[in-house]
């Protein structure tokens, strides 16, 4: 979003917070809670997904909240002055997930302005459905590249993938679901959609913080697979 505005670089809440709390020119700033299971998560929970415990103890030093990803619109106006003119800013949850929101996110959720929920009502898709909307040419731009690496040819033009077909279908579901399920079972209705539609069953991850999408976990159910199937191991898929 940087194009519209946006801050190129990932900030912790605290910096946010200064920001906008000396901000004078734009400050205070309005917050739009966007998508993702954020209503559940306390900061511990949070401090988990980190990748290695350097970012661990930052996000620890970092913590202004114990809700991890929403605290309330509050927490970005100055420190009140006595006597002065108090300032008002906005609060937008937009399609966040979670059935329930529990202690510490309560506040945040309780004094936005508006809110809509991905599931439960009032219902609203997924922000992340939005995304083509806005950057489907970046998108189609980078797919190309994607597939290429996906359906490799050899110099008789044939895919190198045992028997891959150009057609596929994206498989996304993170490793606790996977490891709760029977792999064969899950696999045989894989084979089946793949050969219903003659297509190439692609597994990739839309995440890899514990508890969220895991290549092994996607190899597992791969192995049971009589179809053709790729576990593209990739991070970032753009």
């Amino acid at each position: 979003m940087t194009e519209y505005g946006g801050w190129p670089n990932v900030l912790s809440m605290k910096k946010v917070q200064e920001m906008s709390r000396n901000d004078t020119r734009q400050g205070p700033y309005d917050i739009v809670y966007t998508g993702g299971e954020a209503l559940q998560c306390n900061h511990n929970c949070a401090v988990h997904m980190m990748p290695n415990e350097q970012m661990k103890q930052l996000a620890l030093k970092e913590k202004i909240n114990d809700c991890a990803y929403l605290f309330p619109k509050e927490e970005l106006l100055p420190i009140s002055v006595e006597g002065g003119k108090k300032m008002q800013n906005v609060a937008i949850i937009n399609s966040l997930g979670g059935l329930k929101v529990k202690g510490s996110c309560k506040k945040a959720v309780d004094t936005a302005d508006f809110a809509v929920y991905r599931d439960h009502d009032p219902l609203c898709p997924d922000s992340a459905v939005m995304t083509k909307e806005l950057f489907q040419e970046d998108i189609r731009e980078a797919a190309r590249y994607v597939l290429k690496d996906l359906f490799k040819m050899n110099v008789k033009g044939k895919y190198l993938h045992r028997r891959a077909n150009k057609n596929y279908i994206a498989v996304q579901c993170k490793k606790s679901i996977l490891r709760s399920t029977d792999q064969k079972s899950f696999a045989n209705m894989l084979d089946d959609v793949s050969r219903k539609t003659n297509a190439t069953i692609v597994f990739f991850a839309a995440g890899t913080a514990p508890d969220h999408d895991s290549f092994s976990a996607y190899d597992e159910v791969a192995r049971h697979m009589k179809e053709p199937s790729i576990v593209y191991k990739v991070e970032n898929t753009w």
